[in-house]
């Protein structure tokens, strides 16, 4: 699942992109992206439109990277902060402290994308592109994140009613290769 959090930059046109802002002569967007595969295909995507820098030496383990006063520092500047999986593995205090400075970044006005398994980062997001081998939705988070299309992504479905959120699991292939509660799904 990608989720995209930011409002559109003044310097790109509505409806445009940063290849046409770069035509109309605008500087250069600065574009971090916090792991190399998604650098590369962040890269070929918008070629010279923007500048791309990947902080992450390629190969590292992303698990044992930690970044310098100078990576962050980038990601503090850049337009536009595309990370991978942000959330994985840290506890509640970490989390809130990541959430934290990604309102941080928006409110100076970056826009942040994510790649994520977590619904509830999505949920907090301007939009949301669910993927299971193709896409399955994308728009505005709120319509995307049903308990149809979610089901079709993960496997689950997750519902609110009066406030309490339920959660089902459905053990099934749903477009991705790896593991629920020790299922092997292919």
């Amino acid at each position: 699942m990608l989720a995209a959090c930011g409002a559109q930059s003044a310097s790109t046109p509505p409806g445009g992109t940063a290849a046409s802002a770069a035509q109309s002569g605008a500087p250069k967007k600065t574009i971090v992206v916090t792991y190399s595969v998604l650098g590369a295909v962040v890269k070929d995507l918008v070629g010279d439109a923007a500048d791309v820098s990947v902080p992450m030496p390629n190969g590292q383990d992303p698990h044992e990277w930690e970044p310098s006063a100078k990576d962050i520092e980038s990601i503090m500047k850049a337009d536009l902060i595309v990370l991978d999986e942000p959330t994985a593995g840290l506890d509640a205090a970490g989390k809130e402290i990541y959430l934290r400075a990604m309102r941080a970044e928006r409110a100076r006005g970056a826009t942040v994308i994510t790649a994520t398994h977590d619904i509830q980062e999505a949920a907090g997001c301007d939009l949301t592109m669910l993927l299971a081998r193709k896409v399955v939705a994308v728009g505005p988070s709120e319509q995307v994140l049903t308990p149809e299309a979610l089901l079709e992504t993960f496997g689950i479905v997750m519902t609110v009613r009066d406030q309490h959120l339920s959660v089902a699991v459905v053990a099934r292939d749903h477009g991705h290769d790896h593991a629920h509660d020790g299922v092997e799904m292919r």
